[in-house]
């Protein structure tokens, strides 16, 4: 098990069949396979995730990229996008930002201030919104 606390820079992390707790760091890269991870607040963070669990204490700006994974974020996300398959994704938080491909996903979220392209391919096995603003141009596609 991978136990470290704060990072002063930047994260970029590797883990594969293993558990990690990470303290808070500015900018983070971090590739996760069989793994249990707790991640702690970030600046800029990217995560590639497959069968895996990720907490995320929260993020300016988060990418989330992930197969087969479970995503919790505690705290409020500026911008948040990525492409989900097969998983699950708790924003427990308010959002400012989310654009994200779902592909058979469950998605639970606090209030989204702007959606920015949610592209929605099969269907979706739940989604729950607290709130919700649509641009005027926007359009939600459901295959």
């Amino acid at each position: 098990k991978l136990n470290v606390g704060n990072i002063a820079k930047e994260l970029k992390l590797n883990l594969k069949y293993s558990d990690g707790v990470i303290g808070n760091f500015e900018t983070g890269k971090v590739d996760l396979f069989y793994a249990n991870t707790k991640l702690g607040n970030a600046k800029n963070l990217e995560v590639n995730a497959k069968y895996s669990k990720v907490d995320i204490d929260g993020s300016d700006k988060l990418e989330l990229i992930g197969f087969k994974s479970d995503f919790e974020i505690f705290e409020t996300v500026d911008l948040v996008s990525g492409d989900i398959k097969y998983e699950t994704i708790n924003l427990n938080k308010n959002t400012q930002e989310f654009e994200f491909v779902f592909i058979k996903s469950n998605m639970n979220c606090g209030n989204i201030n702007k959606l920015i392209g949610m592209v929605l391919i099969q269907i979706l096995k739940e989604i729950t919104l607290q709130s919700l603003k649509f641009p005027m141009h926007f359009k939600v596609t459901s295959a």
